[in-house]
């Protein structure tokens, strides 16, 4: 199985997942190829206001832990 990952960026658009399945001819095989949108852009964050104070790796710091909870399930799905 192969995994395509690509970022959701559109605003208020469900993340999908699809399927494809590809015949190898020479092989006989088939190959699954799922592709898959990731939660990479935190749309609620244009919206907040960002401390000059604060490292800016904190400002993304929920961005990436919902990244990597998503991830986790993807991988579980399958």
């Amino acid at each position: 199985m192969i995994f395509l990952f690509y970022p959701d960026t559109v605003v208020n658009e469900e993340l999908q997942a699809r399927k494809f399945e590809v015949k190898d001819e020479f092989s006989g095989h088939e190959i699954v190829i799922r592709s898959v949108q990731l939660p990479i852009i935190d749309h609620e964050i244009f919206e907040k206001k960002i401390e000059l104070n604060k490292p800016l790796s904190q400002t993304f710091e929920t961005t990436k832990e919902n990244l990597a909870e998503y991830l986790k399930n993807v991988f579980n799905q399958y």
